[in-house]
């Protein structure tokens, strides 16, 4: 009874719904695809801790800093669909740079900007993370006080009291100072290092006062001062406001080195900028003259396991804001990739960069949803190539292999039929042979059940019993 009742429930669900069973099957398939599978929504990218006191309780910048770029960043991205999340680390003590953050916390930080610093970093490092172009130049600042320092190449810095603002970034022994360390790999520290090395100033030979956490002011002792922005006039970290008085009031210079050109020839990472007359602020005429200087890069770098659509978007907010002109880039000059980067480009920046994003599915959808979409393609595509065969298949070729093991016991029935009408009858074998034929169609046993295939078994069944009378 529970044979019988097994049997009819494998008919009835598997054939007269079969399609209802797939139906489900795709149904189901396509809800967890798109639930494993939809892209991120949200970017986090490593911050100086500065930025904290620019973020609100949501993690927001506040309107109030509108002018920063961090505010810029995550607006552009808002409006792709992308929650952009600063990550800053738990105090400035121990601060590492962004860039070394990034490559530390990969599980916390997925992209991070930062200078190219013309490093040779580890190959297991370089082959982890690419680049998503460079976006800027930035111009090295030497300010003197005196107008007639002498200082006219990279050479005359030996012997002066040289001072900048550079954070530890978790260093125990500070670099030059006496018996400092190394600037590392990741840090800015090292194109300080490098400029230094170029102009022979060493700690032994110069003063050098390294003022963090505290900003350069007026009031400390030095010759120059070798920053990586220019003084601002609401102060910053690097600067006390002072110095930005004394700019307006012609009390410091700014120094341009007659060899800046020889010099990004030893450090080729480095370019010549030019900073021009009112460039830094018009309103005060600063500067008051032209000058060159050196110039250093800003790249993006990514893990390059992030999800190859959020690159995407990546790449299209980079180059809405990096294509833009301002004082130090022409219009369309960024984004693009050096060979001087330390990480080699993002393949699908590189395609972006090249060719925009002239996909069908880009002309007609975000780019979140049009990556769900190309992605539950990629997925569902080949599974369903696979799995409507095999259920479409695999009933007929079972059904094929049934068919034919019921047709060789119809060729016994009808052996033994023809045996019995030529008159060769052995009654105890022939009921042996019977009754071996009707337990071997009683316990046939196979996984799909068809009506035609039960009911030949049902015939041939029927035929024996039909011989058997005879017989008898």
């Amino acid at each position: 009874m529970f044979e019988k009742i097994k049997l009819l429930l494998q008919k009835i669900i598997f054939y007269r719904h079969k399609w209802a069973i797939y139906s489900v099957i795709f149904i189901g398939i396509t809800a967890i695809t798109a639930t494993a599978f939809y892209p991120r929504t949200t970017l986090r990218m490593a911050a100086h801790t500065s930025v904290k006191k620019m973020l609100d309780e949501k993690g927001e910048v506040n309107p109030e800093f509108k002018n920063s770029p961090y505010y810029k960043l995550q607006k552009d991205f808002e409006e792709e669909g992308i929650k952009l999340e600063y990550i800053t680390q738990s105090d400035n003590e121990h601060e590492k740079s962004s860039l070394e953050f990034l490559i530390s916390q990969p599980d916390k930080v997925d992209f991070a900007s930062y200078l190219n610093l013309g490093a040779e970093l580890p190959k297991k490092i370089t082959d982890q993370y690419r680049s998503i172009g460079v976006f800027s130049t930035q111009p090295i600042y030497f300010i003197t006080k005196s107008e007639n320092s002498n200082i006219h190449y990279l050479k005359d810095l030996k012997g002066k009291k040289i001072t900048f603002w550079t954070s530890p970034e978790g260093s125990k022994n500070p670099p030059f100072t006496i018996n400092g360390d190394k600037a590392s790999i990741y840090s800015s520290d090292l194109i300080l290092e490098q400029i230094f090395a170029q102009a022979g100033v060493t700690p032994a030979n110069s003063k050098l006062l390294n003022t963090w956490p505290n900003p350069i002011s007026m009031s400390q002792d030095w010759d120059v001062i070798v920053a990586l922005s220019p003084p601002n006039k609401d102060g910053s970290d690097a600067y006390s406001k002072d110095i930005y008085d004394a700019v307006i009031n012609n009390k410091v210079h700014f120094i341009e080195f007659s060899d800046v050109d020889s010099l990004v020839k030893h450090l080729p990472h480095l370019k010549v900028v030019r900073v021009t007359q009112s460039l830094i602020n018009s309103q005060n005429a600063i500067p008051r003259n032209d000058f060159k200087t050196i110039g250093y890069t800003q790249s993006y770098f990514v893990n390059k396991n992030l999800d190859p659509s959020l690159v995407l978007i990546m790449a299209e907010v980079i180059q809405n804001i990096a294509s833009k002109p301002n004082n130090f880039r022409n219009k369309n000059e960024y984004p693009n990739f050096s060979t001087l980067e330390m990480f080699p480009p993002h393949e699908v920046a590189q395609k972006y960069y090249r060719e925009g994003d002239n996909s069908f599915l880009g002309n007609y959808f975000s780019p979140t949803f049009k990556a769900f979409i190309e992605k539950l393609l990629l997925i569902l595509g080949p599974v369903f190539l696979v799995i409507y065969p095999i259920v479409t298949l695999v009933p007929e070729v079972v059904r094929h292999y049934c068919m034919r093991k019921i047709a060789h016991w119809y060729e016994k029935i009808y052996a033994i039929e023809r045996e019995i009408e030529a008159g060769i009858v052995d009654s105890n074998l022939l009921t042996q042979q019977f009754e071996e034929l009707d337990k071997d169609l009683r316990e046939f046993k196979f996984p799909f059940i068809h009506e035609h295939i039960v009911q030949q078994i049902y015939i041939a069944r029927e035929h024996i019993k039909m011989i058997k009378e005879k017989l008898n």
